[in-house]
């Protein structure tokens, strides 16, 4: 998935978190009361049509740090957005894996928004993304598609039978899985 980041700026020209444009044409920004990028319909059409925010392009180095300088939003006066984030189908949620980010420390995804997209569709879905890092990178990517396809791992083992491969991505190795029919 190539995605272009961006510094979003408002009139005064503040702004707080990071937001990514992919090339299916969606606009997430990140939420760090969830530690996940979500889906804005808001900016996509802010974005596209209305233009009244300026999108200032963010190289894929400098959103780890904005990610952490972006502000919580505060549930006591806008607790119905947390709650919306939150309750967003899996198709409106990613990981900063999912869009081609690697920061240190953080999963390619929880289990159960793993399980949620595999279940929402027959699509190839990123489970984990390996920095290019030789023999054992690629050893340790063959080995976790291995154990997908043979239902070893028990978190999605209930979700049938499932299909893996992986993929370069970049100087990267994914990680792809999605339910046979």
């Amino acid at each position: 998935m190539a995605t272009q980041f961006f510094r979003v700026l408002n009139a005064l020209g503040q702004t707080n978190a990071p937001a990514a444009w992919t090339d299916d044409h969606r606009m997430f920004v990140w939420v760090p009361n969830t530690r996940s990028w979500h889906r804005s319909r808001e900016l996509e059409t802010d974005y596209l049509i209305d233009r009244e925010l300026t999108y200032e392009p963010l190289p894929s180095d400098d959103v780890p740090p904005a990610m952490a300088a972006a502000k919580r939003i505060d549930e006591r006066s806008a607790g119905w957005l947390i709650e919306e984030y939150r309750n967003q189908p899996p198709a409106d949620r990613r990981t900063s894996s999912d869009l081609g980010l690697r920061i240190a420390g953080e999963r390619a995804t929880t289990a159960r928004v793993l399980i949620e997209r595999l279940a929402s569709t027959s699509g190839w879905v990123v489970v984990k993304t390996y920095p290019s890092g030789g023999r054992a990178a690629e050893r340790s990517a063959a080995s976790l598609a291995s154990d997908i396809r043979r239902g070893q791992r028990k978190a999605l083992s209930k979700l049938g039978q499932l299909d893996a491969r992986v993929t370069p991505s970049g100087a990267d190795l994914v990680v792809e899985a999605r339910r046979l029919p």
